[in-house]
């Protein structure tokens, strides 16, 4: 059986601001990362953004 890449192309990220800065501070000057288009405000300090292709890829690795 062949070995096959994942397929992730984006993951939606809905967490407290304060727990979105540190790892987006972290990434910020990884070659992959790319800051969200969007970062939308929710109830109760919360955030909720999309992450794709090459940021998923400097997320972990800074991690």
């Amino acid at each position: 059986m062949p070995l096959r890449a994942a397929r992730v192309v984006s993951a939606k990220v809905v967490t407290h601001h304060h727990t979105w800065e540190q790892p987006a501070a972290y990434t910020v000057d990884h070659d992959h990362f790319r800051i969200p288009p969007a970062i939308d405000d929710l109830p109760d300090g919360r955030i909720t953004t999309t992450v794709s292709d090459r940021s998923l890829i400097a997320l972990p690795i800074v991690l």
